[in-house]
Parts: C-alpha cells; sequence; structure tokens
C-alpha cells in the first residue's frame, strides 16, 4: 500500500492474491438478471461496469459462460424464469 494514501481496487485485489494484506477484504457482488436491472433503474445507471463500480466492487466480469451469454439463451428456451 501506498503511505496512509487510498488504495485503488487493483491494487486491493494484486496484494490479496499476492497473500499480502490489504487496507481492505476486496468486494465482488453479483445479481441475477432481475436485480440488475431493477438497480440500474434505482440508481439511474446505464451499463454492467457502471453498476459495478456503483456497488463499489473491486472487481469486474469479464468472462463468457453461464453469467453471461449462455444464461441468456437458457432464459429464451424457459430454463430459467
Amino acid at each position: 500500500m501506498r503511505g496512509g494514501t487510498t488504495v485503488i481496487s487493483k491494487e486491493r485485489v494484486a496484494r490479496a492474491l499476492s497473500r499480502q494484506q490489504p487496507d481492505r477484504v476486496p468486494v465482488y457482488a453479483d445479481f441475477v438478471p432481475g436485480i440488475h436491472q431493477k438497480l440500474k433503474e434505482k440508481l439511474g445507471i446505464q451499463s454492467e461496469p457502471e453498476l459495478s463500480i456503483a456497488l463499489g466492487n473491486d472487481m469486474l466480469l469479464t468472462g463468457h459462460g453461464f453469467g453471461t451469454s449462455n444464461y441468456a439463451a437458457a432464459k429464451t428456451l424457459g430454463v430459467y424464469a
């Protein structure tokens, strides 16, 4: 950490991953799509990255799979409500 200054998310996560003491535990909160939409509407936010920043997340989801493209496809097939 920089002596007495604010630690940015990138530094916080890097310290935690390298088993060094961060200023606090890195945070990542994720929600089902319906809650995402309600939070974006309530906060007046348009994009997922903006929502993540507004929630104080230290990390962003950047992958493909169940949480992104496949979930939407499964939902259209009636697998998820």
